[in-house]
């Protein structure tokens, strides 16, 4: 419940107070449950940043394949470790 809540709280911020930049995918994992888990990584105010996405409709055998590619992500101002890639 205390996850759910937290993710509602930090959408709202990102859609107040979020900016957009380009991230880039890092990393390829899967999860226990064999989905996809996607690390990123983006730079604000000449620090990187780093994030992760768990998307199940992306399962393909070409999940590698996403790995170095560019994507938008939006990110809290006041604090770039909440992020969202819009993917």
């Amino acid at each position: 419940m205390f996850l759910v809540i937290r993710s509602i709280i930090e959408d709202r911020a990102l859609s107040n107070d979020g900016f957009i930049t380009n991230a880039v995918i890092t990393r390829y994992k899967t999860s226990y449950r064999g989905y996809p888990i996607f690390e990123y990584e983006f730079h604000c105010n000449g620090k990187i940043y780093t994030g992760q996405i768990t998307e199940p409709n992306l399962r393909s055998r070409a999940e590698r394949d996403f790995i170095g590619r560019n994507f938008p992500v939006l990110y809290k101002s006041d604090d770039p470790t909440v992020s969202s890639p819009n993917i």
